[in-house]
């Protein structure tokens, strides 16, 4: 397990640069320990929770986590401390399709790489309506599959807008988040 920690973080640091994120990672293969935590056999298997921009911590099932995994839930965490530290908030500041997306860009799975979304592409609207998916029930739909493509499409626009802006980019719309101006008017 101290591998794959070592991994993401690696994997963590090639992309954002300076790791500023002190999140606490609880590592159970006990599933009553994980459900104190907000994890069940229906959920997914990991979890990044901020506490009122506190603390991330991230809950993992030690007996189903990997590089990828581990590294997706770790950047929710940078981009948590990057945005919340040191504020008590209990909203929203970024879309979660515009989370989650970000947390794709460390995350090399296969069935949400280019390959997934060019064969999603040909069978929805290319212009898909991100704010479909911006809420957390939204986003993560009961639907397997439909909560699928939405991983895949937010890791495709996240990496358009990524390509065009750049991480300085990126660095400059978390620093304009921080300073209280809306995602939308940054994006």
């Amino acid at each position: 397990m101290l591998k794959v920690i070592k991994q993401s973080h690696d994997r963590l640091e090639k992309f954002w640069g300076n790791i500023e994120n002190s999140a606490i990672i609880v590592l159970s293969d006990n599933p009553e320990n994980l459900s104190k935590l907000g994890l069940n056999a229906n959920s997914i298997l990991t979890s990044t929770f901020v506490f009122n921009g506190a603390k991330s911590y991230i809950a993992v099932n030690i007996d189903r986590v990997d590089t990828d995994v581990l590294s997706h839930e770790m950047s929710h965490a940078e981009l948590h401390a990057r945005i919340y530290e040191g504020r008590y908030s209990t909203s929203q500041l970024v879309p979660v399709w515009f989370d989650e997306g970000l947390a794709m860009q460390v995350d090399y799975r296969e069935k949400y790489n280019e390959d997934a979304w060019v064969a999603l592409s040909q069978t929805i609207n290319s212009q898909v309506n991100l704010s479909d998916i911006e809420s957390l029930s939204q986003f993560f739909n009961e639907d397997s599959e439909i909560r699928t493509n939405n991983y895949i499409i937010s890791r495709h626009k996240v990496n358009e807008w990524l390509i065009e802006h750049g991480h300085e980019g990126l660095f400059e719309l978390i620093d304009g988040i921080r300073e209280g101006i809306a995602f939308e008017d940054l994006y």
